[in-house]
């Protein structure tokens, strides 16, 4: 039995062997590598690796000049290709937006967060400063004990309550909503102002345009260069007219050594004449306005006394002024009275 073993291994050997010689006949590097598995597939009964499988299939392998061939390099130009574009989108995904898109945010886990409780005194220190370049996204309220300073734009996406606002540049609001007092100091400029409630002004008014008013007006004095009523004009007081005095020079047929006076101004007035020896018919005073009007007013004479209502008098009217006058020659050393009120 023995003999009988001998002469089977001789038998696989001279096959190894056999194989040996036709890979090396091939002219191939891989001979001893294959006679090698050969030999280790004769005496082990495993069957190879499914990466060893793999491998053999591989356009390199085997080959020494395996760099040679144009589809090594086609793959790792496109394994290239994609490492590129994953890093680009990555790079992409991490770059912050501060209108509110998501950013990559640093976390401070508890001890770090303990680090920075324990050192609260040197951060707080005035002599150094904490500077942080990224980007910083506070869920929670933020506690500012000192001043706030912001070199750059301030955007509030929400409504932003103050206790005071101190401005000492120039402040550009669309839309302001005051739920109590508001104190200017200084000159204040409003393209467009709607106020609900009270406004009071200390110090003077200016408005460069035109203001509307829905409701009513008060105001315990309002001087204007001109004043237009589209309604009626009410006056619960007196009505006091002001401006340029006018002036009164005697007419022709006041007699000798009349004298003649006015008191009053463009719009109302009083006017006396005295008469002197022997007047005739004809004018007896001529009042000069201060200021002309633009064309010829309404001139509403009114006689004072019976002397005067019984005096047969007229009057003539122009844009500078009017005249007095009687169609009889009126008594001689007699005061004759007028009051006179002008609308145009």
């Amino acid at each position: 039995m023995p003999p009988k073993q001998n002469q089977s291994n001789q038998t696989q050997g001279g096959a190894s062997d056999q194989r040996n010689t036709t890979s090396a006949a091939g002219g191939d590097s891989a001979g001893p590598e294959t006679g090698q598995q050969a030999g280790s597939s004769g005496s082990d009964s495993n069957p190879p690796s499914k990466l060893k499988k793999l491998w053999g299939r591989l356009p390199f392998s085997g080959s020494k000049k395996w760099f040679l061939n144009p589809y090594i390099w086609a793959f790792l130009v496109v394994l290239a290709l994609v490492a590129g574009i994953i890093g680009y989108v990555q790079s992409n995904n991490q770059s912050a937006n501060i209108d509110g898109e998501d950013f990559p945010a640093a976390s401070i886990d508890e001890e770090d967060f303990a680090s920075l409780s324990e050192e609260q005194a040197e951060i707080d220190n005035t002599n150094k400063s904490l500077n942080v370049q990224a980007n910083s996204v506070f869920d929670g309220t933020m506690l500012v004990r000192s001043s706030l300073e912001v070199q750059g734009q301030l955007r509030v996406g929400q409504k932003l309550a103050l206790k005071d606002i101190a401005a000492s540049g120039q402040a550009t609001l669309n839309n302001v909503d005051v739920g109590q007092d508001l104190n200017v100091g200084g000159d204040t400029r409003l393209n467009t102002a709607t106020v609900q409630g009270g406004l009071s002004v200390n110090e003077d008014l200016t408005v460069a345009g035109g203001g509307t008013f829905a409701g009513t007006l008060n105001a315990q004095a309002i001087e204007t260069g001109s004043l237009s009523f589209s309604g009626d004009l009410t006056m619960n007081g007196k009505l006091i007219t002001g401006g340029a005095q006018t002036g009164a020079s005697p007419g022709g047929s006041i007699g000798s050594g009349g004298t003649v006076s006015v008191s009053g101004n463009g719009t109302a007035g009083t006017v006396n004449v005295n008469t002197g020896g022997a007047p005739s018919r004809g004018t007896l005073v001529n009042v000069q306005f201060g200021s002309n009007y633009p064309n010829t007013p309404r001139v509403n004479v009114t006689p004072v006394g019976s002397d005067t209502g019984s005096l047969d008098w007229y009057v003539t009217r122009t844009a500078s002024g009017f005249t007095i006058g009687s169609d009889s020659a009126p008594a001689g050393g007699t005061n004759y009275t007028f009051d006179y009120f002008i609308a145009r």
